[in-house]
C-alpha cells in the first residue's frame, strides 16, 4: 500500500506535535533593555547609591558615596541569546587627584569581575579587550561566546574607599552583539532529522508516491 501526501503530511504533524510535547514549553527569558540609556527610566537597571541619569548626554553617572566602603551601582539580569559573541560598554573614569586614591570601579558578570579601574589604572581578564575611543572614554568587550549559562547579571560599581575623593563613573552604549547565524536548538534538529529520515524511508519503501 502507498501512502499519499496527505496522509504524509497528517504522520510528520503527529510528529511535530510528540516532539514539541516531549520538549516542553518554549522560554523566553529577557533581554538586555535600555543598553543605550535613552529612556531616564532606569528602574530596570535596579540603581543603587548615588546615580544620576544625565538627560542631555543620554547616559548615567555613578557618583561616590558618602561613606567609605560604600557602593553606587547599576545591575540588570538577563539572558544572553544563544548566538551571543561579546557584550560590551563604554566608560569614562575621572578623578581630579592621583594615587593614592582607593575609589574602583568594577564591572562583574554573575558575580565575576571581568575589568576593574581605578586612579592608577585599569585591570581586566583575558576574555576582554580595551579599546581607547577619545575624550577619556573607553570601549570594554567582553567575549561571552563560550559561556554555559546563558542567564546572567550584569553590574557597574563604584567603591568609595576614601570620602576626599570625587570620583565619577560615566556609562553609556551596553551591547550584546551576535552572529548571524542562529545556532537551531536541539529539539529543532532531532525534528528536522526525524522528518527526514522518515520522508527517507517511506521514499524508499516505494511507499510514498
Amino acid at each position: 500500500m502507498k501512502l499519499d501526501k496527505k496522509y504524509f503530511c497528517g504522520i510528520i504533524i503527529a510528529a511535530v506535535s510528540i516532539s514539541l510535547f516531549l520538549a516542553g514549553p518554549l522560554k523566553a527569558g529577557p533581554t538586555l533593555t535600555n543598553g543605550d540609556f535613552n529612556s531616564s527610566d532606569l528602574s530596570v537597571w535596579s540603581p543603587d547609591g548615588n546615580v544620576v541619569y544625565d538627560d542631555v548626554k543620554e547616559n548615567v553617572i555613578l557618583g561616590e558615596t558618602d561613606a567609605i566602603g560604600g557602593k553606587s551601582s547599576l545591575s540588570q539580569g538577563f539572558d544572553l541569546p544563544d548566538n551571543a559573541l561579546t557584550l560590551s560598554f563604554e566608560m569614562s573614569f575621572y578623578t581630579p587627584f592621583v594615587p593614592p586614591n582607593c575609589d574602583e570601579f568594577t564591572a562583574s558578570l554573575s558575580g565575576h569581575v571581568f575589568y576593574s579601574r581605578d586612579s592608577s589604572g585599569y585591570v581586566y581578564h583575558n576574555e576582554v579587550t580595551v579599546e581607547d575611543i577619545g575624550d577619556g572614554w573607553q570601549r570594554i568587550i567582553l567575549d561571552v561566546s563560550s559561556l554555559v549559562d546563558p542567564s546572567v547579571l550584569l553590574e557597574f560599581a563604584l567603591l568609595s574607599g576614601d570620602t576626599d575623593v570625587p570620583s565619577l563613573v560615566t556609562l553609556d552604549n551596553v551591547v550584546v552583539d551576535t552572529s548571524l547565524n542562529v545556532i537551531p536548538a536541539p529539539g529543532a534538529l532531532l525534528l528536522a532529522a526525524m522528518g527526514a529520515g522518515l520522508a527517507g524511508w517511506l521514499r524508499k519503501s516505494g511507499k510514498l508516491r
